[in-house]
């Protein structure tokens, strides 16, 4: 075994050696078995088992590559859906602060403006001070 190892492997890169490992686990058999036919004996190397491990290693990496894809569409998603939210949001606000100068004479857009940051400042010490409770 040693002999045919360093007799092929010195012939390939090191990544090669890894990807060809088939390969290298055919010539061992072949040398094996000739020199142990010589004394009666059978060599046996299950390929089946390891095809199999093989194809369950590239279905986990298949399963891995899906789950993160998918992952991935949903939190584009989830953004998509907060900037959705914000616009819709941003265009309330906008109706909210027109239908308010429409019901009173006399305001203008900036004082309505002030007067919901400073609601908006009182909902935030209210929650703050809920907090620290």
């Amino acid at each position: 075994m040693e002999n045919v190892i360093l007799s092929y492997i010195p012939k390939i890169n090191l990544d090669d050696t890894y990807q060809q490992e088939d390969q290298i686990a055919r010539r061992i058999k072949e040398s094996l078995s000739t020199v142990m036919a010589k004394f009666g004996y059978s060599i046996d190397i299950n390929e089946a088992r390891r095809e199999k491990v093989a194809t369950e290693a590239r279905a986990e990496a298949n399963k891995i590559t899906l789950v993160c894809q998918a992952e991935a569409e949903a939190e584009a998603k989830a953004l998509a859906g907060q900037g959705v939210a914000r616009e819709r949001k941003a265009n309330g606000l906008r109706d909210s602060v027109l239908n308010f100068e429409g019901g009173v004479q006399g305001v203008d857009p900036h004082e309505v403006m002030a007067l919901l940051m400073m609601t908006q400042y009182f909902d935030a010490l209210r929650d703050i001070g809920a907090q620290c409770h």
